[in-house]
């Protein structure tokens, strides 16, 4: 396992509506037998953390969300993913559409780019996602 600089650009967009954040945080990286694995953690508004597990095998990025929110999301083009998204304030049946998924992950730098439909209580949002990392 190593450690990492992460830069995350991330943008919604609902209709007339958009919104988008910008990271720069401590990460760590790990390789396996079946690709690898990025890790950082976050801080929602009060102060509850949240772990976000990033792997990447062949073509299908895997996400996973524990702590304030607990949410698994699978990207492969073409394949539509239907999860459940826990919050403080309940659960929500998402599903999701991959539009773009482009990953190039290497021991000292990669980046990953999704480009994905959320579909919540019928509300579509499009999201895009932009991660870097360097050793």
């Amino acid at each position: 396992m190593s450690e990492v600089l992460l830069h995350i650009k991330g943008s919604q967009l609902q209709g007339e509506d958009s919104d988008s954040i910008e990271l720069t945080t401590q990460g760590e990286l790990q390789y396996g037998d079946n690709g690898c694995t990025l890790a950082y953690e976050e801080t929602e508004g009060e102060g509850e953390s949240i772990r976000t597990e990033i792997c990447v095998a062949d073509r299908v990025v895997t996400m996973q969300k524990k702590g304030a929110v607990d949410a698994q999301f699978i990207f492969e083009l073409g394949k539509t993913f239907i999860t459940s998204y826990k919050t403080p304030f309940g659960d929500l049946d998402v599903s999701l559409l991959p539009t773009l998924v482009d990953a190039k992950v290497e021991r000292d730098q990669g980046k990953i780019e999704l480009e994905y439909v959320l579909n919540i209580a019928g509300a579509e949002i499009v999201n895009r996602l932009h991660l870097s990392y360097t050793s």
